[in-house]
């Protein structure tokens, strides 16, 4: 009888395959998004994907104009379902919280009446005057004043999570959904504050939304801050909640960092991981290192010499605002890279 392999062989076999199954997914999500040049705002101020709101109640960060809805599992993700016609914002200290620049991003569940009942994010300035930006099954729009429109071909598949994206810079707004940018408005014709997101819905056509992040300031210059401070910041890079798994999405800054690097050949990084303090702190130790360690492999697999990179955890141990409150925690969730 052939011995096929030892139990250590295995164990080799088993790890080589999930390294493997690890490459092939980073090629994947960068070849799929080799063109997003989506990057969030440099400032993080607010984020919410309702993982510690009590399900059946209202989410104690937003503000309800009108409407109805509660936090609850819609299909395996955690998120506010609306069930009636609605419009609501986040729960602001400041009421004009939306700068110069700015970016907004959120996860919604599409569903068939997306057709009839588009999902708006209305922008208003200080004046009340409000712009919209809205989504159908079938295409994207932008409604300005005085009828200016712009709308683009969309064609969603519904019954799906999306990633939906606005960068807004100097007057000019872009929009994505996914890996693609379906609109650039050249100027929105308003100077807005704060958004709020409305939409038709009732109990059998809800609609649902979650991961929501609010970011000011214009996107960073990563090669200045590395020379200047030495380091830099990012909220661009995002995983899955408790988990070292990269969100799609964090590829329009890791695109920029590669292409840093490819313009940069002898500039070495250490990706350093951050969290919150909830949570034990060993455990807070591990996630982090594990999610450095995945921006580098994903960085590696765009073709950066692995002796340039280096991964390092830091759990809750270096925070950057107070883990006391909810704006604090989501500051202290972070990428860092440093020059070495």
């Amino acid at each position: 009888m052939i011995k096929l392999f030892t139990v250590k062989n295995s164990t080799i076999i088993i790890s080589c395959l999930f390294a493997c199954i690890f490459i092939s997914a980073a090629y994947a999500h960068a070849q799929t998004y080799q063109n997003y040049d989506f990057i969030p705002g440099s400032e993080l101020v607010f984020e919410d994907w309702f993982e510690n709101d009590k399900t059946g109640e209202w989410a104690p960060h937003w503000e309800l104009e009108h409407g109805q809805g509660a936090v609850n599992n819609n299909s395996g993700h955690k998120m506010l379902v609306m069930t009636e016609n609605f419009s609501a914002s986040p729960l602001m200290k400041n009421k004009s919280y939306l700068s110069t620049n700015f970016s907004i991003e959120f996860d919604a569940w599409v569903n068939d009446m997306w057709l009839s009942w588009p999902f708006y994010l209305n922008f208003y300035e200080d004046s009340g005057e409000y712009v919209d930006v809205h989504f159908s099954l079938d295409k994207v729009w932008f409604s300005g004043l005085n009828d200016k429109s712009l709308s683009a071909d969309w064609g969603a598949a519904p019954n799906k999570l999306y990633h939906f994206a606005i960068a807004y810079k100097d007057g000019q707004m872009k929009v994505y959904v996914g890996e693609k940018r379906y609109l650039t408005i050249p100027k929105l014709g308003i100077k807005p504050t704060r958004f709020a997101f409305a939409a038709g819905a009732d109990a059998e056509n809800v609609k649902a939304f979650t991961n929501v992040r609010i970011a000011n300031g214009a996107q960073m210059n990563m090669l200045n801050a590395l020379m200047t401070d030495g380091k830099f910041i990012t909220y661009g890079i995002t995983f899955d909640v408790n988990k070292a798994t990269l969100k799609p999405e964090s590829m329009g800054t890791l695109n920029e960092v590669a292409r840093m690097m490819k313009d940069k050949p002898d500039l070495k990084l250490e990706v350093g991981g951050h969290t919150d303090s909830d949570g034990p702190d060993e455990s807070n130790l591990t996630l982090s290192r594990q999610r450095a360690e995945a921006v580098v492999k994903q960085l590696i697999s765009m073709g950066i010499d692995p002796a340039r990179l280096k991964a390092e955890g830091y759990g809750e141990k270096q925070p950057v605002a107070d883990n006391n409150t909810f704006e604090g925690k989501a500051k202290n969730r972070r990428v860092e890279f440093r020059k070495i």
